[in-house]
């Protein structure tokens, strides 16, 4: 016999609400509606490619803001103009090369090398390097989107122009991915109308801190706007100490006797006696008033903690050491968060940076590299110390750090240092120790002596050699300066051919 209409009707109210796997489950998923469809980065809204500009859904955590927003907040507190100015000075004055890849440094520059240096020096017609960077580094630490708009010339890189990302808009595909070549990927944007298209051959824009549910990069200054909202208006309220305001330095009783008009009419001798004249307001003035009868009114400090802990948010934003602004720290905890800075922000600025001028090489057939010669952020006497280290190492030749600072050679070969004098490096490679051998070489004619068992420490003779046994300069009769060191510098004796 059939079910009737409402048998199967409870069976479903009973599947709804105990599932396939007993009662009270948690229920079977709802069939997909298009699951032929691909998988979509991120849920974007409808006909966004048909707006005319970027949605400020899709910029960021504050839904109003625009790029034109980004910019007035920087440029308007002026705590966050300085660390952004400071973060500028910094990257533009970084020294950089251009090199072919497994190329020798010391050798001279191919054509290539030449060609692309001197574009980078001069990569528009009115910028130079530094300028050129410095309005990179704004619209990174602004609005946190570049535009490069390369320029050839009978095929030949010839130009690096920098676009205002606030008049591209971003096309997506069906996918919510940036569409490949010949379809469009950006729109410029001018007087409110799309004036062109461009493909992501012909145009660069690139973010240093895209995200996967947002189309645009999220800048540093985006991620302290409501730190910066507050900072203004706290700069608003000083500001208004100095230009408004009906609260007095100091009250003065008069004499019960004055009227009104009595005491309007000194009060206005008295303004103008002192309005505008500073010389005039720090000299003793004798008034029918009692002293007593004179009080001056406590304000409110204008700078306080809250104006440092602004400082410190601003500064962790930015990555800089916040160490000129707030309250002296020792020099120790100042030393390791500078260095700490300088890891976090410092060094993926220049990674990014690199990143995506080897990205324009390589799209214009450039086989060079771009990269930065120091990365360094240390004081010039950390760095003579380090310097000093790798040259006593062999590291380094005292030549290739003359050379590091711009000195011209003096021939010297790379040594290591021992405490018996300076030995070449390639002795150690060669398993020698010239220095030693001379002053462990036996005159001919001279009485030998006895053959030390192996294995066996013979202390150092002479003041201070219990001393220095202890400290580990006593080593066995079979090995030498060189084997220590050659140990410090992973080389090993039996494999150098000894």
């Amino acid at each position: 016999m059939s079910e009737n209409i409402f048998s199967r009707f409870g069976k479903a109210v009973r599947y709804l609400v105990q599932g396939a796997e007993g009662w009270m489950g948690p229920g079977q998923p709802l069939p997909p509606s298009h699951q032929e469809l691909p998988t979509r980065r991120f849920d974007y809204e409808v006909a966004w490619n048909t707006t005319i500009t970027p949605s400020s859904r899709q910029r960021g955590r504050q839904g109003e803001l625009s790029y034109d927003n980004l910019r007035n907040l920087a440029d308007n507190y002026d705590l966050l103009r300085a660390v952004i100015e400071y973060r500028k000075g910094q990257i533009a004055g970084a020294t950089w090369n251009v090199l072919s890849p497994d190329k020798d440094p010391s050798a001279p520059q191919t054509e290539e090398e030449k060609f692309a240096t001197n574009l980078l020096r001069h990569p528009t017609p009115t910028d130079t390097w530094q300028t050129w960077i410095k309005k990179v580094m704004e619209e990174i630490l602004v609005v946190d989107s570049v535009a490069v708009y390369p320029l050839t010339v009978n095929g030949e890189l010839n130009e690096l122009r920098l676009v205002d990302a606030g008049t591209l808009k971003k096309v997506i595909s069906d996918t919510g991915e940036t569409p490949v070549p010949p379809q469009p990927a950006y729109q410029q944007i001018i007087k409110g109308l799309p004036m062109r298209d461009f493909t992501v051959d012909q145009m660069l824009m690139r973010h240093m801190n895209p995200r996967v549910h947002k189309l645009y990069g999220f800048s540093p200054v985006e991620q302290v706007v409501m730190t910066t909202l507050i900072a203004l208006r706290r700069q608003a309220f000083q500001l208004s100490n100095y230009t408004e305001g009906n609260i007095p330095d100091a009250l003065a009783s008069v004499p019960d006797s004055w009227s009104a008009n009595d005491i309007r009419e000194f009060q206005n001798w008295f303004n103008g006696l002192l309005d505008g004249n500073d010389g005039q307001r720090h000299k003793l003035r004798f008034l029918p008033i009692d002293a007593s009868k004179v009080k001056t009114l406590d304000k409110k400090d204008l700078v306080d903690k809250q104006d440092e802990w602004f400082a410190r948010i601003i500064c962790f934003a930015f990555g800089v050491d916040p160490m000129f602004l707030v309250s002296m720290m020792n020099r120790a905890q100042s030393e390791e968060q500078h260095n700490a800075s300088h890891e976090a922000a410092v060094l993926p600025l220049f990674e990014w940076i690199s990143s995506l001028i080897n990205d324009i090489f390589d799209r214009h057939g450039l086989s060079v590299r771009f990269s930065w010669e120091s990365k360094s952020q240390m004081s010039p006497e950390q760095q003579s110390k380090v310097d000093q280290d790798d040259c006593k190492l062999g590291i380094l030749s005292i030549d290739e750090v003359r050379k590091k600072r711009g000195y011209p050679p003096l021939n010297v070969p790379n040594m290591v240092y021992t405490p018996q004098g300076p030995i070449p490096v390639t002795a150690f490679i060669a398993g020698k120790n010239p220095i030693l051998d001379a002053k462990t070489r036996v005159p001919q004619g001279a009485p030998r002596q006895a053959a030390q068992p192996k294995n066996k420490v013979v202390p150092l003779r002479g003041e201070g050699s219990a001393a220095k046994k202890a400290a580990g300069y006593a080593r066995p009769d079979h090995r030498s300066y060189s084997d220590d060191v050659a140990s410090l510098l992973g080389l090993d004796r039996e494999e150098s051919g000894e």
